[in-house]
């Protein structure tokens, strides 16, 4: 089984926040109804500062997979990726990145 890097899933709640919000925090924890302390220890990278409530609503609310927010590659089972394509294209921690 592939450990998930931290930073994977804060890429994609990033990503989430990015195309619902248009990149607004504050508004992204109003519409989840979660404290803004709690949204932003989602885009830590650092599994220690991870809310599980807050990682339940953000499923629930944007209606992404549990698999697909957790997937460890960007080769993850697609079917359970959300339905926008634009969230299948995030950049991933663990993925080599062009160089500018």
């Amino acid at each position: 089984m592939n450990e998930t890097p931290a930073s994977n899933l804060s890429a994609r709640v990033h990503a989430l926040i990015a195309h619902h919000h248009a990149g607004d925090r504050r508004a992204a924890a109003q519409q989840l109804g979660i404290e803004p302390d709690s949204l932003a220890g989602l885009l830590t990278g650092d599994w220690r500062q991870f809310s599980l409530a807050a990682l339940a609503v953000i499923v629930r609310v944007y209606d992404v997979s549990p698999a697909w927010l957790l997937a460890a590659t960007s080769g993850a089972d697609m079917s359970l990726a959300p339905r926008s394509p634009d969230l299948l294209r995030l950049p991933l921690a663990n993925a080599s990145q062009p160089s500018p």
